[in-house]
């Protein structure tokens, strides 16, 4: 049962979802999470021929999934990510009024277990010829200077090329 309107087109609800993912009105989210949250939903669609959000229930959820793993070869990690995707839209419809909070189709399925991956080390001896290569492969000083500083941030605290590049000079 719905609490506003019990015939809310998915695709409808998806696309103002997106709007609001872009334009500031929820928290903004990167380019390529809204292209995650457009892939697994058009997989989504592509998949059931769902119109309407009541049509997207547990089982549908739980098929999706299934099929994901057994005919895609989805990983756990892959799966997480695909219902990590589809949860934001459901959450959202929540918030809306689209969908009460009992009506979530993922709420009894178990989430799989990811096991940690080991991380992965440079050797000193790669480290350092990384770090000549960036430093006199520079046009100029100023420039391997800033190359030698930005890989040196890298290797030493494994931040991802995204954060990096929205650090300031007073972080």
């Amino acid at each position: 049962m719905r609490s506003k309107n019990t015939n809310v087109n998915i695709r409808e609800a998806h696309n103002e979802f997106l709007r609001e993912c872009q334009n500031g009105t929820l928290p903004l989210r990167s380019p390529d999470t809204i292209a995650n949250y457009r892939s697994a939903f058009g997989l989504l669609l592509k998949w059931f021929s769902i119109t309407e959000l009541e049509q997207f229930n547990g089982r549908v959820a739980r098929a999706f999934l299934q099929r994901g793993e057994e005919q895609n070869g989805w990983t756990a990690s892959s799966i997480v990510s695909f219902r990590k995707n589809l949860s934001s839209f459901i959450k959202w419809c929540q918030w809306k009024k689209y969908l009460k909070k009992s009506d979530d189709p993922f709420k009894d399925i178990v989430w799989p277990k990811i096991l940690p991956r080991s991380p992965e080390y440079y050797t000193k001896g790669e480290m350092e010829r990384l770090m000549y290569i960036i430093t006199t492969k520079a046009a100029r000083d100023l420039n391997a200077k800033r190359n030698h500083a930005m890989f040196a941030m890298l290797l030493a605290t494994g931040l991802r090329r995204g954060e990096l590049n929205k650090l300031k000079v007073t972080d």
